[in-house]
């Protein structure tokens, strides 16, 4: 999760240290994408099936078990 304090700043906050440092990060990263993508004309979703498919990956399934631990 993601707390942002007017005039204080943006905190991550999760089950564990880990989990808050990843929320941050993973929030930064969408700042930036939004950021930047607009100088290439904005950014441009997923469709459906290409998410689906990226969920149900092997690796994205093992990745998400690997990082919440």
């Amino acid at each position: 999760m993601i707390v942002a304090v007017q005039g204080l700043g943006v905190f991550g906050i999760g089950f564990s240290e880990r989990t808050a440092i990843l929320s941050l990060e993973l929030f930064k990263d969408a700042v930036k994408v939004a950021l930047y993508s607009g100088f290439f004309g904005g950014p441009r979703f997923m469709s459906r099936d290409k998410i689906d498919f990226i969920n149900n990956w092997e690796a994205e399934r093992f990745r998400e078990t690997v990082s919440t631990k």
